[in-house]
């Protein structure tokens, strides 16, 4: 048989500067300047490689018997849009955009979703489960990326600058909605009146004052 050290000679992983996965354990790694500066030759790689002998990955993810590859190619392309996917089900669930094919639909209120984790996301409205909990204050979310959002408030990180005045905001959402006050955009339109409004939440509050209206009206 092929020895241990015989093994690591003959299968010592390509170091370059791509982006490796380890197949072993899942692990997506990126080779640093540090990492591979010093090229080893086989009878070092093999010395340390036989340290890892029981083909646990450890937590350096330097040379060990973890086999790698190259980072999966996006052969499957939309004929729609041109966006590329390494696999064929991602294209499939990516086409529903253009389809409009929305197969996973709520048993509680009939809204429908292009795939199963948004309405299992969408069904915690309905069950009241949020299991993303900020260890900071305790308050808890039905998504990860809300809990994320919020904890930016506590650490006071607002990555988000306006490249016309400076300004910053913790989501990427906000900033967006920042910015129309320097494009004037005002996307939102009221179709009793036509007043346009820079957030939707502007316009629902703009709409109350035409469904007061008309409530008064019907008083007289």
């Amino acid at each position: 048989g092929i020895s241990g050290e015989t093994f690591l000679k003959v299968n010592k992983p390509e170091i370059t500067s791509d982006i490796i996965t380890s197949l072993n354990c899942g692990k997506t790694l990126e080779p640093t300047g540090t990492d591979v500066k010093d090229e080893l030759d086989d009878e070092v790689y093999s010395e340390i490689g036989n340290k890892f002998t029981d083909k646990t990955c450890k937590k350096t993810h330097k040379f060990k018997t973890c086999v790698y590859s190259s980072k999966p190619k996006k052969t499957h392309q939309c004929v729609e849009c041109g966006k590329c996917f390494t696999e064929a089900s991602n294209l499939k669930i990516h086409q529903r955009i253009h389809t409009g094919e929305k197969p996973y639909q709520c048993v509680e209120c009939g809204k429908c979703f292009t795939q199963a984790s948004n309405l299992k996301i969408h069904q915690r409205i309905h069950t009241g489960e949020k299991p993303y909990q900020c260890v900071e204050c305790g308050k808890s979310f039905t998504r990860a990326s809300h809990l994320l959002m919020h904890q930016k408030i506590h650490t006071g990180e607002k990555p988000n600058q306006c490249v016309e005045c400076g300004k910053s905001f913790t989501e990427a959402s906000n900033l967006k909605i920042h910015q129309r006050i320097h494009t004037g955009e005002k996307p939102y339109q009221c179709v009793e009146c036509g007043k346009s409004f820079t957030t939707n939440l502007n316009l629902k509050r703009h709409q109350m004052l035409h469904l007061e209206e008309k409530q008064c009206q019907c008083r007289l």
